[in-house]
């Protein structure tokens, strides 16, 4: 049985280098799909509104 301040039976693996890189790159990456998605929308809006007569 474990017993605060004893050592665990399976301790959890460090993972290599710092995993908020990991969570930063997942999230960037999402973000530029995103904004890509954003600036097509945007730019099919400016040129249905060009092709509108005053």
């Amino acid at each position: 049985m474990w017993r605060c301040g004893g050592a665990y039976e399976y301790p959890i693996p460090k993972p290599d280098g710092n995993p908020w890189e990991v969570v930063l790159e997942a999230l960037l990456k999402k973000d530029k799909l995103q904004c890509a998605a954003w600036k097509d929308e945007v730019q099919n809006l400016l040129i249905f509104g060009y092709s509108l007569p005053l």
